[in-house]
């Protein structure tokens, strides 16, 4: 597939959400309800004895559920992107023996983009959506952890405001949406989070949930739309990998010396 309009981009974002919401939605729950388990029996076993450690352990239980979700959700809609859709199991498989360097990854780019917006908002920004593609680079592309970074580098070279934009946009679809299953979980005594902050930080921005009523209704919401900012990634990663890769013309277009003959007979002259 060839590179694509932005209007595309976010159509294909879409589409791919839509067709394997279910799929997409387990994934969600495969990386949420042991996150939910382990909250609660953090909760249990040392919330009394220690808040602030209980809060720590929150925290980053909080953080390894959102790297699980966005890789897994990765691979899933690359699967979907390329016409063969795999399980939300197998996409958790798939993407296991990477975590590690997918967590450091993620901790870089958190952490560079938080020291520059802490002085500056746009570096900041300027940062984070010039290395964002990172993640797809090392989940998709399965490079190294370095490499991944100077493939977002130049694949988003020239593409700042396409990403930033589609992210934007999607990032507010989200906080909306986030706003309303908040509202409806908390008629039923589960107040959700908004994560509006995945605008910004996918990951590291995500909803660490709390030792609350909160805590099964914002897993909730994570699972519903979790996916989304990942699936943009993912096309946005193809996007412009295609929009850099030279293409080989179709064979209507090849010149006489460039056609390619059947295995056997001769180049025509």
């Amino acid at each position: 597939m060839g590179p694509l309009s932005f209007g595309q981009v976010l159509d294909a974002t879409w589409a791919i959400y839509r067709r394997g919401f279910p799929s997409f939605v387990a994934v969600g729950l495969l990386s949420q309800v042991p996150y939910v388990v382990l909250v609660a029996l953090t909760g249990l076993l040392v919330g009394g004895a220690s808040p602030l450690g209980a809060l720590a352990l929150v925290a980053v239980f909080g953080f390894l559920a959102g790297v699980l979700l966005q890789a897994a959700s990765i691979r899933l809609a690359d699967s979907f992107y390329a016409g063969h859709p795999t399980t939300a199991l197998q996409s958790v498989e798939q993407v296991a023996p990477i975590l590690l360097p997918l967590i450091a990854l993620t901790l870089l780019l958190g952490v560079g983009t938080s020291i520059l917006t802490i002085f500056l908002i746009i570096p900041g920004l300027i940062f984070y959506f010039r290395f964002v593609l990172a993640i797809p680079a090392l989940v998709i592309g399965r490079d190294t952890l370095w490499g991944s970074f100077g493939d977002a580098f130049r694949l988003s070279r020239g593409a700042f405001w396409r990403i930033f934009g589609a992210s934007v946009i999607f990032g507010l679809a989200i906080a909306v949406v986030d706003g309303l299953i908040s509202l409806v979980v908390g008629h039923a005594g589960l107040s959700g989070s908004p994560q509006a902050t995945y605008v910004l930080t996918p990951t590291i921005g995500g909803y660490f949930g709390s030792l609350g009523p909160g805590l099964v209704g914002g897993a909730a919401v994570s699972a519903v739309t979790g996916s989304v900012i990942p699936i943009l990634l993912t096309v946005l990663y193809h996007d412009r990998k295609a929009a850099q890769t030279p293409k080989e013309p179709m064979g209507f277009m090849r010149g006489p010396s460039e056609v390619v003959p059947p295995a056997g007979e001769a180049r025509p002259e």
